[in-house]
């Protein structure tokens, strides 16, 4: 089972994908060759968006695994977007 609640604040939007399952394996890092490579084209895309203002985390917990964007309210990077904007 999965969810994905997610909150606002003035300058920031905080979206959270949980599941049940067996989480990450111990040490795991976007840099190990084969592991978490949707998370690792998830971060890229963030940091081309928008720079150092978004953040990609996750965590094993005794019930699963939660992996958390925070990202910037404001407009992405000019040009940086597919066509010029995120519309």
């Amino acid at each position: 089972m999965a969810c994905a609640p997610f909150w606002m604040a003035p300058c920031l939007l905080s979206v959270e994908v949980s599941d049940s399952g067996p989480g990450f394996p111990p040490g795991f890092t976007l840099q190990t060759p084969g592991d978490g490579h949707g998370l690792r084209n998830v971060a890229d895309r963030l940091h081309g968006y928008y720079g150092d203002s978004a953040r990609l985390s996750w965590e094993n917990g005794p019930h699963g695994t939660r992996v958390t964007l925070l990202l910037p309210r404001s407009a992405a990077h000019p040009g940086n977007a597919p066509g010029g904007n995120l519309a």
